[in-house]
C-alpha cells in the first residue's frame, strides 16, 4: 500500500506540473494577445491626434480636441507600457513552470482566435463521480487508509500465539588418511516446533492495537474530508468553465458591437457630422472589448484544463478527454 500511495501520489504530482505550465502559458498568451491590440489602439491614438492637429490648423478643430487626443494617446501608451511589464513577467513564470531559467531567450507565436466557444456536455455529478474514482490524489489518500488498517492488523497479530517451525540438514565427510580406515559420511537432519504464548507484556501489545486504530481512523477522516474537497473542486471548476463558455460568447458580441460602433463614429468625425469626443468614446469602448474578448478566450482555456485537473484526467500532454460541443447554453445541471 506503502508503494500504492507513493505512486498515487507521483500521478498527481505530473497532473499538477502539466497544470502549472499551462494556466503558466494560457496567461503569458494572453497577455502577449493584450499587447498587440493595445498597440493597435495606440495607433488609432497617434491617427486621431494627428487628424486633430490638421483640423485645428484649417480651424475646423479646436484646441480642446487636440488636447483629448493627446490625453487618448497618453493613456494608450500608458497601458502598453504596463502591458509590456506584464508580458516580462508572465513569460518569466512560464519559463519557470518548464523548469527554465526566467531569462531565457524563447517566443510564441499567438494563435488565431478561430476556435467557436465550447461548453461541457457531462454532467457535474457525472464529473463528480469520475474525480471519485480517478483522482490520483484521492487514491493516494485510500491507499493510506489501506496501509493504516493493515498497521492494525499487525499490531493485533503481535498479541496472539505464535507457532513458528524450523529445521535444518548438514552431510559430515572424512578425509582418507591410509591405512586408517575412513568412516563413511554421514547425514543429519534437525527440525524445530516453537509455541511462542504472550502472556505479558506491560499492556504494550494493547497500547500498541488502540494507537494503530486511532491512526486508522484519523487517515480515514483525512481521507474523507479530501473526497469532499475533490467534490467541491469539481464543482467549483464545473461551474467556472459553464461562466467562461458564456463570456467568450458575450465577449465576442460586445467586441462586434463595439468595432461596429467606432466605424460608424469615425465616419462621422471623417465627414465633419460627429464629434472627437464621441470618436474617443467609441475607441476606449472598442478597446475594452478587444480586451474583454481576450481575457475571455484565455481564462475558457484555463477554466478547461483546471476541470481537466480537478476531475483527474489532465493528460501528460496536456489534452483533456471531457466531452465537449460547440456553443452549449443554459446552466442547468
Amino acid at each position: 500500500e506503502a508503494l500504492l500511495a507513493a505512486d498515487w501520489t507521483h500521478n498527481a504530482t505530473l497532473q499538477t506540473v502539466v497544470l502549472g505550465v499551462q494556466q503558466a502559458y494560457f496567461l503569458y498568451m494572453g497577455t502577449k494577445a493584450l499587447l498587440d491590440a493595445q498597440q493597435t489602439t495606440l495607433t488609432e491614438a497617434r491617427t486621431n491626434l494627428e487628424a486633430a492637429e490638421q483640423r485645428h490648423q484649417v480651424g475646423l478643430a479646436t484646441i480642446a480636441d487636440v488636447l483629448q487626443a493627446k490625453t487618448a494617446l497618453s493613456q494608450a501608451q500608458l497601458a502598453l507600457e504596463s502591458t509590456q511589464g506584464d508580458l516580462q513577467t508572465t513569460r518569466g513564470a512560464l519559463a519557470l513552470s518548464m523548469g527554465l531559467p526566467a531569462n531565457v531567450p524563447y517566443d510564441i507565436a499567438v494563435s488565431p482566435d478561430t476556435t467557436a466557444p465550447l461548453g461541457i456536455v457531462e454532467s457535474v455529478d457525472t464529473l463528480i463521480a469520475r474525480a471519485t474514482r480517478e483522482r490520483p490524489d484521492l487514491a493516494a489518500q485510500r491507499a493510506v487508509v489501506e496501509q493504516a488498517r493493515a498497521r492494525v492488523s499487525v499490531a493485533r497479530s503481535q498479541a496472539l500465539p505464535s507457532l513458528s517451525v524450523g529445521g535444518s540438514a548438514n552431510q559430515t565427510y572424512f578425509v582418507h588418511n591410509p591405512p586408517t580406515p575412513t568412516p563413511p559420511p554421514g547425514n543429519g537432519y534437525t527440525a524445530t516446533l516453537t509455541l511462542s504464548i504472550p502472556i505479558f507484556s506491560g499492556w504494550s501489545q494493547i497500547y500498541d492495537v488502540k494507537a494503530a486504530s486511532a491512526a486508522a481512523d484519523a487517515a480515514a477522516l483525512r481521507a474523507q474530508g479530501f473526497e469532499q474537497q475533490v467534490v467541491y473542486q469539481v464543482f467549483n471548476a464545473y461551474y467556472a468553465l459553464r461562466t467562461s463558455t458564456q463570456t467568450v460568447r458575450t465577449s465576442r458580441d460586445l467586441l462586434a458591437s463595439a468595432t461596429e460602433s467606432e466605424q460608424v463614429a469615425l465616419g462621422r468625425y471623417k465627414a465633419g457630422a460627429g464629434s472627437l469626443l464621441d470618436l474617443l468614446t467609441a475607441q476606449a469602448a472598442l478597446a475594452s472589448a478587444r480586451a474583454q474578448a481576450i481575457q475571455a478566450r484565455f481564462s475558457w482555456n484555463s477554466a478547461l484544463a483546471q476541470l481537466a485537473h480537478d476531475v483527474g484526467i489532465l493528460g501528460l500532454d496536456g489534452s483533456s478527454p471531457l466531452r465537449m460541443q460547440t456553443d452549449t447554453t443554459g446552466t442547468g445541471r
